[in-house]
């Protein structure tokens, strides 16, 4: 998938680029673009058990399994979610960008994936990308506010010449499984 530090690094590139070019004039016209990110997922997200989102939540609590127990997903897990990983999102920024020669304003448009998992099966998904025998338990006490989303990316195809995610699930979920895996290791070796 071409290293970690390959998306880290090229996320904060773009935007940093993002920030300049919408605050300076190209050709005379001030140019803008206008994505809107859905669920974007990768390496260097906040894993903490509280404030993360749920993909690095469920894989910290997958990796540090059994010594924290029981893996629990909030409510019943039948919730959906669209996520995309950080890889595709970047792609979707860069091109973007490289329209903005041909136009002065480049959406609104939304960067995701138009395909759902529920929590339940991202949590057992996790679990098959661990390697470990889990048993998830529900907390039905906590409900979640939004039960589902729709995602319509058509807009970013079209405008950004075929645009769409790339990543399949599994290989974005071993790749921040990997890279939670590492800092959590380097921060218990300090």
């Amino acid at each position: 998938m071409g290293g970690i530090d390959y998306y880290t690094r090229r996320t904060h590139e773009v935007l940093e680029t993002n920030v300049l070019i919408d605050g300076n004039v190209l050709h005379g016209v001030l140019r803008r673009r206008v994505p809107r990110y859905f669920y974007a997922s990768g390496p260097n997200q906040d894993y903490d058990l509280q404030m993360g989102s749920a993909i690095p939540a469920l894989i910290r609590r997958a990796i540090e399994y059994p010594r924290r127990s029981p893996f629990q997903v909030m409510s019943t897990g039948e919730e959906r979610r669209s996520y995309c990983f950080v890889k595709d999102v970047v792609d979707g920024i860069m091109r973007s960008v490289e329209k903005l020669e041909e136009r002065e304003t480049v959406g609104p448009f939304n960067l995701g994936t138009e395909e759902s998992i529920s929590i339940g099966e991202l949590a057992r998904v996790i679990v098959e990308v661990s390697g470990k025998n889990i048993p998830i338990e529900y907390d039905l006490h906590r409900r979640a506010r939004i039960q589902q989303q729709a995602l319509d990316c058509s807009l970013a195809a079209r405008l950004l010449d075929g645009w769409r995610p790339t990543v399949p699930m599994r290989d974005g979920l071993k790749a921040c499984y990997l890279d939670i895996e590492t800092r959590l290791a380097a921060s218990r070796s300090h």
